[in-house]
């Protein structure tokens, strides 16, 4: 059985998501706990992490209302603006001692600028999340996001940073492949930087790309700075868990015992403060 490390859900009445506007259409509904389990139990999910996927407090109120009325979610990776420090601190007041407050997210990877999370304003936030001692999850799905983790991990060794979805492997293209590659393992060497196997699809030949990609997050982190992630429910516009899970569980059932512990439930348990 695992932990999921990277479990979303919405409810659009008590948030807007407005990305969702322009979403694909199986996705563009609300998402219950209830969904999320019943798609994924079967392949050996029994707790989650859920993490945010709106930019607002009133999605961050949901979020942990939902964790504290479910023994199934062990944490939740909320939203609190790194770029504004009134309204960060106005939502650090709110929801700061909520014993189910695991970490901080913000969606950098909607932004037009890629370099977003080097402003000043931004990097502010980012120390304000290292001073509570919570994690950051980083979302980078273009080799100039991923470029400025090193930077940040280094002005912050006491940050844990939480790269989401090991940086979206690209599909079908040997020189971004490469450029992946070489960002992966540049922030690898950082030991404050773990990542999490999760969001790793592609829709023609899933399973030798996430084979790789697991193999290489494998060399570069080590199976103690990786976590499992489902991203349900983003992964039903990849076929859904019965299509896309398995070549990712698989890639992770051939490693070691000791290795297929950490990734399924242990680094997660440690990075995100959770109990077993």
């Amino acid at each position: 059985m695992s932990l999921d490390a990277h479990l979303h859900i919405w409810d659009r009445t008590r948030s807007s998501y407005a990305w969702l506007e322009n979403a694909p259409a199986e996705i563009a509904g609300s998402f219950s706990v209830d969904d999320a389990f019943a798609a994924l139990a079967p392949h050996g999910v029994e707790r989650a992490i859920l993490v945010q996927a709106d930019e607002t407090l009133d999605e961050t109120a949901f979020l942990l209302e939902t964790a504290a009325a479910d023994p199934r979610i062990a944490g939740v990776v909320a939203y609190l603006p790194l770029h504004d420090p009134g309204e960060f601190e106005r939502g650090w007041d709110l929801f700061g001692g909520h014993p189910c407050l695991a970490g901080i997210r913000n969606l950098t990877h909607d932004r037009d600028d890629e370099d977003w999370n080097a402003r000043p304003e931004v990097l502010a936030g980012i120390a304000a999340v290292a001073e509570r001692g919570l994690p950051l999850d980083y979302v980078a799905v273009t080799p100039r996001h991923l470029a400025h983790v090193p930077a940040i991990a280094e002005r912050h060794p006491e940050l844990t940073i939480v790269v989401d979805h090991l940086a979206k492997p690209p599909v079908g293209s040997a020189d971004a492949w490469a450029a992946w590659r070489a960002g992966v393992e540049r922030a690898a060497r950082h030991e404050n930087v773990v990542a999490k196997v999760s969001g790793v699809y592609g829709e023609d030949a899933p399973g030798a790309t996430v084979t790789d990609a697991v193999r290489l997050a494998v060399d570069a982190f080590g199976a103690g700075r990786l976590m499992f992630g489902s991203d349900w429910p983003v992964i039903v516009t990849a076929g859904g868990p019965d299509r896309a899970l398995p070549p990712m569980l698989d890639a992770i059932a051939a490693l070691g015992a000791a290795e297929r512990d950490a990734i399924l439930g242990g680094t997660a348990r440690r990075v995100y403060g959770v109990g077993a």
